[in-house]
């Protein structure tokens, strides 16, 4: 499964795959035959044909803006593959390079800037937690050794005022707005949900709506970025739910600073309702997203007794 499509092998090496298709994901293209594996990553789709070759669909067929990394862009001479996995923003494939005294493992990454024009060595390349980007590992033998992880906590808090555009209320799109927020959500490692929870309120035009998250259902961080996504209600009435994201940024004069973006939508038919960066998909950059005044703390720490 990605991050909002599934895909599925039948017996016969067809593959299926349904779901959110805002990149094509979930189009299985004609050149997907005789396939004998799948993968899925955040916003694109693997399959490895029985030939050892690599067909990759979705987000990254380019290398641009968004959710396009190059993910999707099989690097050339990629063959006599064993198997394929896809990654948030990166895709890893392993197999055989001919021509050596007995078999012997590479991985490829695909994804940013830092994709390699040749696969490379598992002992030469380690997969970061940034999407696709690519280190030298050093070892000499293998991947580093798995060690057993103590117990953390990932902690987003923090509160401040924040400013949006013209369009921020889908019912008023020559409205713009401003308001406050207050966010601290916790999730231990360990625990099946995060708890802690959002409140904003927005004046919007002659119109005061104060949105509270009632569930919060997922936080992720990564590379000093944060996603929040749950339930709200909307003046007391539920049936919305929200996505907030906090993403690093600078500002002209060199500093640093951050970018955050609301959007809430009906929870059953998804429907946008307020949207701080309107018009834009989720996984779009953080540009004309209003003004921040305050400041979101994002860690990921040990967990105290």
């Amino acid at each position: 499964a990605g991050g909002y499509h599934t895909v599925a092998l039948r017996g016969d090496g067809v593959v299926l795959a349904w779901g959110r298709n805002s990149e094509g994901q979930a189009t299985v293209p004609a050149s997907a035959t005789n396939v004998v594996s799948v993968s899925a990553g955040r916003y694109h789709t693997l399959a490895l044909r029985g030939d050892g070759t690599a067909v990759a669909w979705g987000a990254g067929t380019t290398v641009g803006s968004g959710a396009n990394y190059g993910q999707s862009s099989v690097p050339t001479g990629l063959t006599n593959l064993a198997s394929l996995a896809g990654g948030g923003y990166h895709s890893v494939a392993l197999g055989v390079i001919p021509g050596n005294v007995g078999p012997q493992s590479f991985a490829a990454g695909i994804g940013a800037s830092a994709a390699p024009s040749s696969p490379r060595k598992v002992a030469e390349v380690m997969i970061t937690p940034a999407a696709g980007q690519l280190l030298a590992n050093g070892a000499t033998g293998g991947l580093p050794t798995a060690k057993t992880a103590a117990p953390t906590v990932t902690t987003v808090a923090g509160s401040g005022q924040m400013s949006a555009p013209a369009g921020v209320l889908a019912i008023a799109p020559d409205l713009a707005g401003a308001g406050a927020f207050e966010v601290e959500v916790r999730w231990p490692s360990g625990a099946a949900n995060p708890a802690g929870g959002a409140a904003f309120t927005w004046n919007i035009g002659t119109g005061r709506y104060e949105i509270a998250s009632t569930q919060v259902t997922h936080l992720q961080i990564e590379s000093g970025a944060a996603r929040i996504e749950g339930a709200c209600a909307i003046n007391g009435v539920g049936g919305f739910a929200f996505t907030l994201l906090v993403v690093p940024s600078r500002s002209q004069e060199g500093n640093e600073t951050q970018r955050l973006r609301l959007q809430v939508r009906d929870a059953t038919t998804g429907t946008v309702v307020l949207d701080t960066q309107p018009g834009t998909r989720l996984d779009a950059e953080l540009e004309g997203a209003g003004k921040f005044e305050g400041r979101v703390s994002i860690s990921n720490g040990p967990a105290r007794e």
